[in-house]
């Protein structure tokens, strides 16, 4: 009676992540392509510019976004939450534009960049990883769209 209630106030129970190494949830060329979009797409708000105050709140707001959505695509690419753990650095810390020094700005541009630089490894290290079995990575169809 207690799971009961406990399942109509909190949903069902979660799954469990399994432990072990890290290994592909989807295909490689999947995952591959995946990481590619995503390391274009941040080398693209990389190289926008943040000459104004403006435009260097968009830059954090888009790259804010962009590392979101990846923490999220790494934990449905791979198995175990790893990759996403190494990758998660505790997210982007807030940057006020018009308020923050030279400085600041810089080593949050650099920590962008270091992102991207993380990204890449991934993508070269996949090979180190076990695909998952043709049926279960049809079984799993569920990938959403890239709407970053």
């Amino acid at each position: 009676m207690a799971r009961r209630r406990q399942q109509a106030l909190y949903g069902a129970p979660v799954a469990p992540v399994p432990a072990g190494p890290p290994a592909l949830a989807r295909p490689r060329s999947e995952v591959a392509k995946r990481l590619q979009e995503r390391i274009g797409m941040g080398k693209k708000i990389q190289a926008s510019p943040t000459r104004t105050d403006a435009e260097m709140v968009t830059y954090i707001q888009e790259a804010r976004r962009w590392y979101e959505y990846n923490l999220e695509l790494l934990k449905r690419l791979f198995i175990t939450t790893t990759i996403a753990d190494e990758y998660n650095r505790g997210g982007f810390g807030v940057l006020a534009p018009g308020q923050a020094s030279a400085t600041q700005i810089v080593s949050w541009q650099q920590n962008f960049i270091e992102d991207i630089d993380q990204f890449e490894s991934i993508l070269r290290r996949l090979e180190l990883y076990p695909e998952p079995s043709s049926q279960s990575a049809e079984a799993e169809d569920t990938m959403p769209g890239d709407r970053s």
